[in-house]
């Protein structure tokens, strides 16, 4: 994204039109699993993939001079299923069940009643 496009988005977050005055000149210091922020900033990844029109919350932010680079990291969860190829499965007839070992190797499904057997 040119840095012209990623000011004008935090100028707009911050609710502020000098991003001079600010100490880190627009950059967000700081992504955790929810929040991308800085000090005087907090902005919700959620939020941000809808803003920007990412494809995923799972996202790194490089600052250089001339632009900001995301790198993303999935398009879903993060658990190793892709909803768009599951259900392109389930439109081709492809059962939950083949869907499911499809993605996950050596794991069965169980009836929820029946954890207790596993539990023990």
């Amino acid at each position: 994204m040119p840095k012209e496009k990623w000011n004008s988005y935090i100028k707009q977050k911050r609710g502020s039109s000098d991003l001079a005055s600010l100490s880190d000149g627009g950059i967000l210091g700081t992504c955790n699993p929810m929040y991308c922020h800085d000090s005087t900033l907090l902005i919700p990844r959620r939020a941000m993939r809808t803003d920007l029109k990412l494809r995923s919350t799972q996202f790194d932010i490089k600052h250089t001079p001339e632009e900001v680079i995301f790198y993303g990291r999935g398009f879903g969860h993060g658990v190793g299923l892709c909803q768009e190829g599951a259900m392109r499965m389930s439109k081709l007839g492809y059962s939950y069940k083949d869907i499911i070992h499809f993605y996950y190797t050596d794991v069965h499904l169980i009836q929820r009643r029946m954890l207790w057997f596993f539990k023990e």
